[in-house]
This record gives C-alpha cells, sequence and structure tokens, in this order.
C-alpha cells in the first residue's frame, strides 16, 4: 500500500478539515476513489467501528482496509487522522 504523508503546522485541524484535505488528494491521485475505512486518533474512533481487535500491533480497522482494496494510505499529522483509500 502506497503512503501519502500530510503534516499541517501552525493550526488545529478537525477530523472533518482532515477528511476533506484527505478525499481531495486521493482523488488526485486516483479518479475513483473511494474511502474504505479512517481513524481520527484525537476522538479514538475509526472505521469499520466494530472492529476493536489489533493482530501483530496493527489496528483491526487498518487490516480491514488493506484487505478490501485499501492501495493508499494518507496520513494527516503523523497519523493524527488516517484515510484508506481504494478504487471503484
Amino acid at each position: 500500500m502506497r503512503t501519502i504523508n500530510i503534516k499541517l503546522e501552525g493550526e488545529a485541524v478537525d477530523y472533518r478539515q482532515a477528511a476533506e484535505l484527505a478525499k481531495s488528494k486521493a482523488e488526485r491521485e486516483m479518479p475513483e476513489a473511494m474511502l474504505i475505512a479512517w481513524n481520527d486518533r484525537q476522538r479514538d474512533i475509526h472505521s469499520p467501528s466494530c472492529l476493536k481487535c489489533e493482530i501483530r500491533n496493527e489496528a483491526g480497522w487498518e487490516i480491514y482496509g488493506r484487505n478490501h482494496g485499501g492501495c493508499l494510505r494518507i496520513s494527516v499529522n503523523d497519523d493524527d487522522f488516517v484515510f484508506i483509500y481504494g478504487t471503484l
């Protein structure tokens, strides 16, 4: 899976802002980008939310994203927010 790291300094970023930025970047990289999984470390929530496990020190939501077609991982501010995208 390819990873893109985005670092925003000097301003507080919330989930909505991070998601919009990640979506814009993903759509430039892959015209038919589809969000598969995400994590908001600040609020301690993720999707799919039913996955609370870790496998080999990797979060269940991230494994889900990779195993369901995720090919682009976008990290905002050192994993404060992570978005995994695949294609339609």
